[in-house]
């Protein structure tokens, strides 16, 4: 149950669960999230305790207002960002890929700084970035942007938009070059079947282009999804991918997509 303006006090969600009835016959309610129980009422303070000037920019705009480099953020935040139950918005990848954190924080507008890591058990560069505020939760939710993301995408209206989608590439996409055998492939991963099959539908409707379908790999932690679009239609999607995108994009995907264009001659 999701309660428009009332707040956890303890961890600033708003999705809750009945919890029989108070003393004076008010209906309890228990917070979803962390276990808190109270009463509506109660939770309505969190209302007071809301600050709108609090959010990030973008949070506060409709879906139809978003500009083409956060709609880029989005998309490779969808992909490759979590929300933590402390409602922390957070991004963590490796250090070679650091530029797209840099194109977040300047067009999300975040204030903290970017943290670099070195990962104990494998001894990788990671880099984080992350932002922090107890009552964006329902914000965050509309945007796409929740906690147990696989499989419960929010991602509508963005398909529609190739700054959007070049996000998610960047994120979850990979091109896959084999000079021997001519053999060039675009595809997208996903843990979430329904998700990649809407994808598949948004990438015929904007670029007359289809992916095979969806694809099931199994892997440690369940199951993998995947589509996959090969040379021509890969050639069509990426063109349309990268119209404006300077700015916005990962540079070493990007001369990828030039390597594929010049062993194509262009074609």
């Amino acid at each position: 149950m999701y309660i428009d303006k009332i707040w956890c006090l303890k961890c600033g969600c708003s999705l809750y669960i009945k919890n029989g009835k108070s003393t004076f016959n008010r209906q309890k309610i228990k917070c979803s999230i962390c276990g808190t129980k109270t009463t509506i009422g109660a939770m309505r303070q969190g209302e007071s305790m809301f600050n709108e000037d609090n959010l990030l920019p973008f949070l506060k705009k409709g879906n139809n207002e978003l500009t083409n480099g956060e709609l880029y953020s989005l998309g490779f935040l969808v992909a490759d960002g979590s929300v933590s139950q402390a409602i922390q918005l957070s991004c963590n990848i490796l250090e070679k890929d650091v530029e797209v954190l840099n194109i977040i924080k300047r067009e999300l507008q975040f204030n903290n700084d970017i943290k670099y890591y070195t990962r104990k058990d494998t001894g990788q560069k990671t880099v984080l970035l992350n932002w922090q505020y107890k009552f964006a939760y329902p914000h965050l939710v509309s945007k796409g942007l929740c906690m147990n993301k696989t499989g419960n995408e929010i991602w509508l209206p963005y398909f529609n938009n190739s700054h959007f989608i070049r996000g998610l590439f960047d994120g979850d996409g990979c091109l896959f070059i084999n000079k021997e055998k001519h053999k060039y492939e675009l595809s997208f991963t996903s843990g979430c079947y329904k998700f990649l099959e809407d994808l598949n539908d948004a990438l015929k409707t904007l670029y007359n282009v289809s992916a095979s379908k969806v694809a099931t790999q199994k892997n440690k932690t369940g199951n993998a999804y995947r589509i996959t679009i090969y040379k021509q239609g890969l050639l069509k999607i990426m063109k349309e991918l990268y119209k404006d995108s300077e700015g916005l994009r990962l540079e070493r995907k990007y001369q990828k997509y030039l390597e594929i264009l010049n062993n194509s001659n262009g074609k």
